[in-house]
């Protein structure tokens, strides 16, 4: 009978239009009730085989949204070209179009952005480097792609000109990727500066996504083949080169060249950081082939920073561990995770963060970036102590150690932050600048937590500290910002962030004063602000202790005003009053 071949989870026609439980009638098994019930003819529509989706397809499609905006900033129309070229054509072209030959830079002025980026790579962003001996003139023929990444994001003390290098460069992206259709190491790494930088972005580029950006290089990284083995026949050998993909030495066919690994490790970083800020699944997840081409570079490094790269990977690796285990599973489970299985966790991720401080190789011991980068993962690890934990309700005595500790590596991080000398922090990463903030809410959170439950002098004494060290963080803010030449009434990152730092060292200093209050009284103010939560003048994101409900866990959007809300970079004013 018809009902009989088809599934019993499937619906009639009449059923399914009036979106109705359909059940087989037992008068007549092969007409369901309701239709048997009213003589209508039950017929069940034929099924359509679905096609599950590639991820190649999945990742495109994502892609697409970005076409019609990245089209429009074409300067005009495009030449035809054919549906596939490679990268090397456009460096065997005569006629350069660049913004030296354009008239937006002359090229003193593009030799200091190139010296003042390499600096920046060395210090902040080891995966993208500027081949030695090269030079201007160089990376205008062989590297004409990164050449605009690297003046765009080096130009961040100019905002005007600044605005005028990335409308060209984001043109000249275009007209590469989606109508000449280029695949090119040259152009994967100047997108992947492009994101590395994000933050200095100009409000024109409010539309483009820093997710959708490393979805793009991890596409690229994939399509040219470098997250896998170099093929060995000699025709795809000679393709890959003619993309700027040469192999390694002759002794190490193994990897491709220095460049290429390091721009595989690059992409892993800023994919895996960039999905976790958007509780999005990575668009590029771990391989044990990308951590052998970090010790591939530690073993035969071209430069010092070759011999971290290996250190980067294995920390993020961690910090994907915690977001799987708190976020992903979590989710997954009927009922949140209780106590002990939040203390069972807690303790696994310590126990790994502990064995990669102790990997560390003695003349990395005191590296800055890889150590606050530690901190990051165990303050990230230790959130979990604020899961589940409401406003008027106890903490419990097995989320209380969790607290503390997370709180201890907020402020071993925040040491390590104010430490660093202004002109290093002047081109920190657009992370950098988010780790900055993620572990300054945190630390806020945490207090409010803390402080409702105990407040002795030395719980004042730490609110205290962190007090400084965002005084320390604010005053260098306001000079950052002082220093871009931002027109009057156009919107920057750094002025967003004062902002937010304004607003939350107001709420530190109501909850000093509040606290000094209580120490004189001797004895608990039964309005205390911090356990009413009617503290005026602090951030909206510090009225609930409960990381989850608010969606803010780990390296996630704390306020709409926020970088890596990535909806735009426009940065709207906060509202908290300055």
């Amino acid at each position: 009978m018809e009902r009989d071949r088809v599934s019993k989870t499937r619906a009639c026609a009449e059923c399914k239009a009036k979106k109705l439980r359909c059940c087989a009638s037992r008068e007549a098994p092969s007409t369901c009730y309701r239709c048997y019930q009213h003589g209508i003819e039950c017929t069940v529509p034929e099924k359509r085989p679905r096609k599950r989706p590639s991820r190649l397809h999945t990742r495109m499609a994502t892609l697409e949204d970005m076409v019609g905006s990245l089209v429009d900033r074409l300067p005009g129309p495009m030449p035809h070209a054919s549906s596939r070229e490679v990268g090397s054509s456009a460096r065997s072209s005569n006629a350069v179009h660049d913004p030296l030959t354009s008239g937006l830079l002359s090229m003193s002025h593009a030799e200091t952005l190139c010296r003042q980026y390499r600096q920046m790579a060395e210090k902040h962003f080891p995966c993208v480097l500027v081949p030695r001996g090269m030079g201007v003139r160089g990376l205008q023929c062989e590297r004409p792609v990164l050449f605009q990444a690297m003046l765009v994001v080096a130009s961040w003390q100019d905002r005007p000109r600044q605005v005028s290098l990335e409308s060209f460069f984001l043109g000249d992206l275009s007209a590469r990727f989606f109508v000449k259709g280029e695949r090119s190491l040259d152009l994967l790494q100047g997108l992947l500066v492009y994101l590395a930088w994000y933050h200095f972005n100009v409000a024109e580029s409010g539309q483009y996504h820093a997710l959708r950006l490393a979805s793009l290089c991890a596409t690229m990284i994939v399509d040219l083949g470098i997250n896998q083995k170099p093929p060995r026949a000699t025709h795809d050998s000679t393709a890959h080169c003619q993309l700027g993909l040469e192999h390694g030495n002759g002794e190490n066919p193994e990897y491709w060249s220095h460049e290429a690994r390091r721009t595989l490790i690059g992409v892993y970083i800023q994919s895996s950081l960039c999905s976790i800020m958007c509780r999005k699944p990575s668009p590029f997840p771990y391989s044990s082939y990308m951590e052998q081409c970090a010790r591939s570079l530690r073993d035969d490094h071209e430069v010092e920073s070759d011999k971290t790269l290996l250190y980067f990977i294995q920390v993020v690796r961690i910090i994907n561990d915690v977001y799987h285990v708190f976020v992903i599973e979590d989710a997954n489970r009927d009922e949140p995770m209780g106590d002990d299985q939040a203390q069972m966790a807690v303790r696994a991720l310590k126990d790994q963060l502990s064995a990669w401080r102790a990997s560390l190789p003695l003349h990395l011991s005191h590296h800055t970036q890889l150590h606050t980068w530690g901190d990051l993962a165990g303050a990230y690890a230790h959130e979990i102590g604020l899961h589940g934990h409401g406003r008027q309700g106890p903490i419990s005595a097995t989320r209380v150690p969790i607290m503390f500790d997370c709180l201890a590596h907020v402020e071993a991080f925040m040491d390590r932050a104010t430490s660093i000398s202004p002109e290093d922090m002047q081109t920190w990463t657009a992370f950098d600048w988010r780790q900055l903030t993620y572990t300054t809410m945190l630390a806020s959170k945490i207090s409010v937590a803390i402080d409702a439950a105990t407040s002795d002098e030395a719980s004042t004494g730490r609110i205290a500290r962190l007090h400084g060290s965002l005084d320390v963080v604010l005053t260098r803010t306001q000079e950052l910002f002082a220093m871009t030449n931002t027109p009057p009434g156009q919107g920057h990152y750094f002025q967003n962030l004062l902002q937010q730092w304004k607003g939350i060292r107001s709420w530190y200093q109501a909850v000093l004063q509040n606290r000094s209050a209580h120490h004189a009284a001797g004895g608990i103010v039964p309005d205390d602000p911090v356990v009413s939560g009617d503290l005026s003048g602090g951030p909206a994101a510090l009225q609930s202790l409960d990381s989850w409900p608010d969606d803010n866990f780990g390296i996630l959007p704390i306020s709409t005003g926020d970088l890596m809300m990535l909806e735009s970079l426009a940065f709207p004013q906060s509202r908290v009053d300055s």
